[in-house]
């Protein structure tokens, strides 16, 4: 269980250090990434272009993650995650399990 939270922390470090290095430690080449507003990214390459496309207007000013629930294999994050995109400062409390 602490490693998915490790994981899924490190993750949301990578968008705040804008470093692309280490997409690969929380995704497969095959993945298929869904994001809140319905957009869907496959593969890991895709996934590298959509991240170098967002930060050039966007920037994650802080991803905490506020919790996790454990459940068998499953765990859930809730977080707050706050960015400033295309001069536009908001926030957005998310939820993610795997």
């Amino acid at each position: 269980m602490r490693d998915r939270e490790r994981l899924f922390q490190a993750y949301c470090d990578t968008w705040v250090r804008e470093d692309a290095s280490t997409l690969e430690d929380y995704f497969t080449p095959d993945v298929v990434y869904t994001e809140s507003d319905g957009s869907r990214y496959e593969g890991i390459t895709e996934i590298r272009r959509w991240f170098a496309a967002w930060l050039t207007r966007g920037k994650v000013l802080a991803w905490d993650v506020l919790g996790y629930v454990h459940q068998g294999g499953v765990t859930a994050a809730e977080w707050r995650f706050l960015c400033r995109y295309d001069g536009v400062t908001a926030a957005l409390d998310g939820v993610k399990h795997s």
